[in-house]
């Protein structure tokens, strides 16, 4: 009998919380990034040691090994927000 996967803390942490309460989360998460004013509440909704991943494929596994849409850290947020909200940005 083989051992059950260890769960991430994502999924650890999602299963401590109801659906209503992640529905809420994805709901304002959508409504700072439509309003560019908002776009800091967004950030702000990050830990420090976040990663924000977008995978090339949908069945990719990870991003050590696998090219990527979008891969940063906090950091790399704050500054394309920085960048985008410049007032001598024009895109």
């Amino acid at each position: 009998m083989s051992a059950a996967p260890a769960m991430t803390t994502a999924a650890r942490a999602a299963s401590d919380v109801g659906l209503g309460e992640i529905e809420q989360v994805l709901y304002r998460e959508a409504h700072c990034l439509d309003d560019r004013s908002r776009w800091q509440e967004w950030l702000d909704l990050f830990t420090d040691d976040a990663i924000y991943w977008i995978p090339y494929r949908k069945d990719q596994p990870d991003y050590v090994n696998h090219a990527s849409i979008c891969l940063e850290n906090k950091l790399k947020m704050e500054v394309r927000i920085g960048k985008l909200l410049h007032a001598r940005s024009w895109s």
